[in-house]
């Protein structure tokens, strides 16, 4: 299965990378952290100690990290000596993540390629994993299911277009949600709740 996701990651690299390139020369964008992206190489944090936690949290970008504003301050509250790591996908999440969250360890997370998010894995060695939005990257998930750390998914939600999508997939998508030990979202209020 990872060789096959693999290649077909690799071909549609091949095939968006006149895009990224010409949006890197000429606006900017997609420059930084590919030494993360594409080989793993987030900072390397060493072993945990054995009664210490280390969270990873995943925020794809601006959004899902100013959602964390409510939630690393509680978690800090409730285990002080835990230690975050927050990764982004896009540059101004990057960049947001610094600059709201300077007490934690800020980096890129992995393209969905077996080689970068088993290094990244290892190099982090968290002992939870949370993604803050419904990305479903298949190695990832495979990755963090065989090294035993407990994923969850906070701010799943679903749109009626996206949940009628994932239906017609759902012999390929019920192993992945499987992989899951939480899944937490909140659901739209009805009339009757007011």
């Amino acid at each position: 299965m990872s060789f096959l996701l693999n290649l077909a990651y690799c071909v549609l690299l091949a095939v968006v990378s006149p895009v990224l390139m010409y949006r890197s020369l000429v606006h900017g964008k997609y420059r930084n952290g590919w030494g993360e992206k594409l080989f793993g190489r987030l900072p390397e944090l060493g072993d945990v100690a054995p009664s210490q936690e280390r969270y990873w949290f995943h925020a794809v970008s601006v959004g899902e990290v100013l959602l964390l504003q409510s939630i690393l301050p509680e978690l800090r509250s409730r285990s002080p000596e835990a230690e975050i790591v927050l990764t982004t996908t896009t540059t101004t999440g990057h960049a947001v993540a610094c600059d709201k969250f300077p007490d934690v360890t800020v980096a890129y997370f992995p393209l969905d390629f077996s080689w970068a998010v088993r290094r990244a894995v290892s190099r982090i060695q968290p002992t939870q994993i949370i993604l803050v939005e419904l990305e479903l990257w298949p190695n990832f998930l495979a990755t963090a299911q065989r090294s035993g750390i407990p994923l969850s998914l906070i701010n799943g939600r679903l749109s009626d277009k996206s949940f009628r999508g994932y239906s017609k997939g759902r012999w390929l998508l019920r192993p992945v949600l499987q992989s899951f030990d939480l899944l937490a979202y909140r659901m739209k209020p009805t009339p009757s709740d007011f």
